[in-house]
């Protein structure tokens, strides 16, 4: 009796771990399902790209940066087939330039024929300004950074507050019997006589954290101490509006949003300045994030906003070395994946940088130096007008302590010198301008 109540006991125990064996495959295989199909969201991306690319010219396009930095992405990983389509966009978004006050302009209502009422918002402004920068270095071509500077300028002058941030918008109605594309083929003297743009006195967290953003990678590309100057009066008034609430508190939708793009903004300054003050104010806000945020189940009309979320914080764990925010970026990622699997979306060229940014670490450029040494401030120059895309750069003045995710041991070395560590491997020190440009481009050659 005993020998089978023994024999029982096992049989239900083995009947148990069967169960459980069966259900985890169950889970798995569930998860498996939620999983992105990368070729298929990357052959829709394509053929989205190619019926823009053979559609009505009148047809608004809007500039999208995730779509130009996937095409990069791909430029960077060797193929070389898209450096054409990203000239060809750039070069076809110019006609929503103002030629006479500046700014980019969006029709609305239709297409551009058919319209009578545009907008100039700053969100437009921004992504302008980042794409031109970043392509005047991609490409080595300064008449991409003299669109950008035109769009800062005109950003400056019309949206631009007295205490550092940016308006909304402005936007006007051209009148009767006037196309917004004939309204902007007009000069200054004939427009007068037609409605006058108005300028909108709201202004947004989101769009001046993103205006900040722009502005840093228009200083990358210019070196102008205007722009960065007022990418930091512009985060001032970030941080004076939306101060820093580490209370304990759940934070849904705008909030995380708004918190992460301030994070980004701050990221951006350091990336320029190499001021820890900007990256430890970043890290704090984005800690608050991280233990407040609710992650439920995503909604599709956010996706591009979630993805974003991701993305900051991924790049914020490699600045910081912190696996909690690691971790932050891989669940939400995996709600993403749940909401969106391989269906065409808005966020498809987002979603893909996504997928390629959390397989990979960035590219580490480090200068390793004093910061009042002369020869390690031109290193520190010369690496901001490199253009790496997914790119940690940092200044390493020994007196300031370690960096804070001290992954990475550098050499003591007689004079400044940069480095550049690619998937864990570092090149030797690089002690001028000339051996750093040359090293990128050996590992990057199609850049």
């Amino acid at each position: 009796m005993r020998l089978q109540g023994m024999v029982g006991q096992t049989f239900f125990a083995l009947c148990w771990v069967v169960a459980l064996v069966a259900q985890s495959a169950s889970l798995v295989e569930a998860q498996s399902e939620q999983r992105i199909d990368e070729a298929a969201l990357r052959l829709s991306l394509h053929e989205s790209l190619a019926q823009e690319d053979g559609g009505n010219s009148d047809q608004p396009e809007a500039l999208d940066p995730d779509v130009i930095d996937e095409q990069v992405a791909r430029v960077r990983e060797g193929d070389i087939s898209v450096r054409r389509w990203i000239e060809d966009a750039l070069s076809r978004n110019l006609r929503w330039i103002d030629p006479i006050w500046g700014g980019a302009y969006r029709p609305i209502g239709g297409k551009d024929l058919e319209a009578s009422t545009y907008e100039k918002t700053l969100e437009l402004q921004a992504a302008y300004i980042r794409v031109y920068s970043n392509a005047s270095i991609l490409f080595q071509n300064n008449r991409y950074r003299d669109v950008a500077v035109r769009i800062a300028e005109y950003a400056l002058r019309t949206l631009g507050a007295s205490d550092g941030h940016f308006f909304n918008k402005q936007t006007g109605a051209v009148g009767p019997r006037m196309t917004v594309a004939e309204y902007f083929t007009l000069r200054e003297v004939q427009r007068q006589n037609y409605a006058m743009p108005v300028l909108d006195s709201d202004a947004s967290v989101r769009a001046n954290a993103l205006m900040v953003q722009a502005l840093c990678d228009l200083y990358t590309s210019s070196l102008d101490p205007r722009f960065l100057d007022s990418a930091k009066n512009a985060m001032k008034w970030l941080m004076t509006r939306h101060p820093l609430n580490t209370r304990e508190r759940s934070l849904v939708g705008g909030a995380v949003y708004n918190e992460t793009e301030i994070v980004a903004a701050m990221l951006s300054i350091y990336s320029v300045t190499a001021d820890r003050s900007w990256l430890d104010g970043a890290l704090a806000r984005l800690l608050v994030v991280a233990r407040g945020a609710k992650i439920g189940a995503i909604d599709p009309s956010t996706i591009g906003r979630d993805v974003r979320v991701v993305r900051i914080v991924n790049l914020a764990s490699h600045y910081s070395g912190r696996k909690d925010l690691r971790e932050f970026a891989e669940k939400l990622s995996g709600q993403i994946q749940a909401a969106s699997g391989a269906k065409h979306s808005d966020a498809t060229a987002a979603i893909l940088l996504m997928l390629q940014e959390l397989r990979r670490e960035p590219a580490h450029i480090t200068v390793v130096g004093a910061k009042d040494d002369g020869s390690a401030r031109a290193l520190w120059l010369r690496s901001l007008r490199l253009g790496v895309p997914y790119s940690r750069r940092e200044w390493l003045d020994r007196r300031e302590g370690p960096l804070l995710n001290s992954d990475t041991q550098f050499p003591q070395l007689p004079k400044p010198a940069a480095f550049l560590c690619v998937y864990k491997r570092c090149s030797l020190p690089l002690f001028t301008d000339a051996e750093l440009s040359e090293r990128i481009e050996a590992t990057f050659p199609h850049l």
